[in-house]
């Protein structure tokens, strides 16, 4: 898709003749598309920072865009396991935060560990909740107190996707610990997000996705109400219903603020999903190019504003 430039832009005469976005399905081609020069600006897994950075032509751009990443438990599955708060908190114990973190971020500095389903950027997000980590003996009690044990969960992941693919091979191996084995199934993003969405589907109980959901944490009732529009994980908590309903009407910000926080624990209590990282996301841009302040890393769009974009 290419923009071409309105000279009556209410901002001012952008400075470039065209931008154009294309599309690329394989990532590794579109990196070598980069460091050849037939593209100048592209999100960048942090796996692949390195490489990138090394040429010396790019200016690695990190942000925050207030995202979580996390595990998702579909509670919809044809085997019902998940539906067993045990064996929800007895995956989240199996698991290291920090350790997911560098296997699938490389660094601290491109995640921020995650306790809440809040993000920070949020009213009334805490990361003081409880929360289940690295206790492989805690994890096998929850497992034997459920009344499992060989468990067998299947785990659909983006073929191509290098930080899906690094999580989704360190659970595998950390679940084996407590007897669980995982079965990884990679899909092309297509067939994956028609999965992932589809409401009825039973055939998975495991998937890593992310959200942004903006500053209010009322949006966030869509994913954790019982009758949720986007209530993926099929999560139902009564008492997590009639608070969110609750907090969309009360007037009063201290009360609103207990409402969200007592939220926040009960989800987390439940281990309704495994928060791994508040992420950020990294964009390499060409030296050539000058104004990134101006322009303003965001999400989707790369910049808020490309008009102040120019070739130095």
């Amino acid at each position: 898709m290419t923009l071409e430039r309105f000279d009556g832009y209410f901002g001012g005469k952008p400075h470039l003749d065209s931008i154009t976005y294309r599309i690329a399905k394989d990532t590794n081609a579109a990196n070598l598309a980069l460091q050849n020069g037939e593209i100048n600006v592209k999100y960048l897994d942090p796996q692949d920072v390195s490489t990138i950075e090394a040429t010396g032509n790019f200016d690695i751009q990190p942000y925050s865009e207030g995202r979580l990443a996390y595990i998702m438990f579909n509670q919809n599955s044809d085997t019902g396991v998940l539906n067993k708060k045990e064996v929800r908190q007895a995956i989240a114990y199996a698991l290291n935060r920090e350790e997911l973190i560098q296997v699938a971020y490389t660094s601290a500095e491109y995640a921020d560990p995650a306790h809440s389903f809040l993000t920070p950027d949020v009213l009334y997000q805490t990361n003081d909740v409880p929360t289940y980590d690295n206790d492989v003996a805690k994890a096998k009690e929850l497992l034997k107190t459920a009344g499992v044990s060989n468990l067998k969960l299947r785990f659909i992941v983006q073929s191509g996707n290098k930080v899906q693919e690094a999580i989704s091979l360190y659970v595998q191996q950390k679940l084996k610990d407590i007897g669980i084995t995982i079965e990884l199934n990679s899909m092309d993003s297509s067939a994956w997000v028609a999965k992932f969405i589809d409401p009825k589907a039973t055939d998975y109980e495991l998937a890593i996705t992310g959200y942004i959901m903006g500053f209010d944490p009322d949006a966030y009732s869509m994913l954790f109400t019982s009758d949720g529009s986007s209530n993926y994980s099929h999560y139902k908590n009564a008492e997590v219903d009639a608070l969110f309903k609750q907090g969309a009407g009360e007037g009063d910000a201290t009360k609103r603020e207990a409402i969200y926080k007592n939220v926040q624990k009960i989800i987390a209590e439940d281990a309704a999903i495994y928060p791994i990282a508040y992420t950020k996301t990294i964009v390499a841009v060409d030296k050539r190019y000058g104004g990134l302040d101006e322009a303003v890393l965001k999400p989707v769009v790369i910049f808020e504003d490309p008009s102040k974009l120019y070739l130095k």
